[in-house]
């Protein structure tokens, strides 16, 4: 069995090269191909990454040809019978491809499968397993009712929040950061529609995907959440979530598919519908900034209060930095890799080796601290990660040993922090 796997780039270099070294570990001894689609990124540090992964096959976009075009483009190269769509800002644990493998082997009906989504806190993503977004599912989805009816099948249907995290289930749509397909699948349905630009095209292609017989069968292919399986998705990298251009982009694609899959009716009460969501979500945001602009002023008037303060007293204080304590889950020569990033980025820390077991771990470690992952030898990522799952009070970062980055994202609406290496 060959998988073909597709990530489209956009100014994302760092999670990229740590997405790619991720995957070189994932895909130890499978049949396999790689395919980046760069999507004209205005950062061309991703061209460095070439010679550090030459057996991937790259492709450069002169324009921004959106997501479901330009994972179009190298979806018509690729030769495997499974297809991983896969976004760059993404960590893929040693086991997750082979366990999704292994459940379509075991599952004939199942036509492409998502997997359990944790972002950089370590925080479950409701996206992992998500309902088809009709108008009275968008409209509890926009009010906030699933936060309030979290398990609830009518109020919370948008995230599917009656069926359990820790479950594998069919569900209605599957997130475009991981979504395995089998190709014989994708012939018969295509791949994304190019009509959607950004957003709503994972939606499209699961709905369709759901709508297909299998051959010479009654009975129709079905899209799965794996919970066996699980990655990291940063997830802000490449869009500001908390932005009006955000909530515009997202909720167009809802009317999108809507007038796509529904009658005329449901579409015109939708596109209704978008308007006032636009507008609610245009005088939240304006109402946020205005209260965020005078907390970020009286929040920089203590701090400048606080330095002149400690400057006064203290000669070795230093403008702008902060001071950490790192602790390294890799060899000797990560930690010290791993404090010399960190100083060439003015980030004052204390970096320890973090050895033993899990349990060890919890009687050193202390609320706050960091901690990087470096591919240790003894703990591996999929461990590591149900680590983070059970414990939020830490901060986590990543660097490969290979790698001239560490990154870290510490809430889904934010982009992460990206430390590079400089020499």
């Amino acid at each position: 069995m060959k998988l073909s796997v597709i990530i489209v780039n956009y100014n994302v270099r760092a999670f990229l090269e740590q997405c790619l070294f991720s995957l070189e570990a994932a895909l130890a001894g499978m049949d396999s191909e790689v395919w980046v689609v760069d999507n004209a990124s205005t950062d061309d540090g991703w061209k460095e990454l070439k010679a550090v992964f030459p057996d991937v096959k790259w492709l450069e976009n002169q324009t921004n040809e959106g997501f479901g075009r330009a994972n179009n483009q190298a979806l018509k190269n690729v030769c495997g019978e499974f297809v991983l769509f896969l976004n760059p800002d993404t960590l893929v644990p040693e086991n997750a491809l082979q366990t999704c493998i292994r459940f379509f082997e075991e599952n004939e009906q199942a036509g492409a499968v998502g997997v359990k989504m944790l972002d950089g806190s370590g925080t479950f993503l409701p996206e992992s397993k998500r309902g088809n977004p009709g108008l009275f599912t968008s409209v509890c989805k926009l009010l906030g009712l699933h936060h309030i009816f979290p398990r609830s099948k009518v109020f919370a249907r948008y995230y599917m929040g009656h069926l359990p995290d820790h479950e594998n289930n069919p569900v209605e749509v599957l997130a475009g950061a991981f979504v395995m397909v089998r190709k014989e699948v994708l012939d018969v349905t295509g791949g994304f529609d190019e009509r959607f630009f950004m957003y709503g095209e994972d939606i499209d292609l699961s709905y369709r995907i759901n709508q297909t017989k299998l051959p010479s069968k009654d009975i129709l292919w079905q899209t799965w959440y794996v919970a066996d399986a699980g990655i990291i998705h940063f997830k802000g990298e490449s869009t500001n979530r908390g932005s009006l251009k955000y909530h515009v982009l997202f909720y167009k694609a809802m009317a999108q598919f809507v007038q796509k899959h529904y009658a005329s009716g449901p579409a015109s009460f939708f596109r209704i519908f978008i308007v006032c969501a636009i507008v609610m979500k245009a005088s939240v945001s304006g109402i946020v900034k205005i209260f965020s602009g005078v907390i970020r002023f009286f929040s920089k008037t203590v701090n400048l209060l606080i330095h002149h303060k400690r400057a006064a007293t203290e000669k070795n204080y230093i403008e702008f930095t902060s001071y950490k304590k790192a602790w390294v889950a890799g060899s000797k020569e990560d930690g010290e890799r791993v404090g010399d990033i960190l100083r060439q980025n003015d980030v004052l820390a204390e970096v320890f080796l973090l050895n033993g077991t899990f349990k060890e771990w919890e009687q050193t470690l202390r609320a706050g601290d960091m901690i990087v992952w470096c591919g240790h030898r003894d703990i591996s990522l999929n461990s590591f990660i149900r680590f983070m799952a059970s414990h939020k009070e830490f901060s986590y970062y990543f660097h490969c040993p290979r790698s001239k980055s560490i990154i870290g994202s510490s809430h889904k609406k934010r982009s992460g922090e990206v430390f590079l290496q400089k020499s």
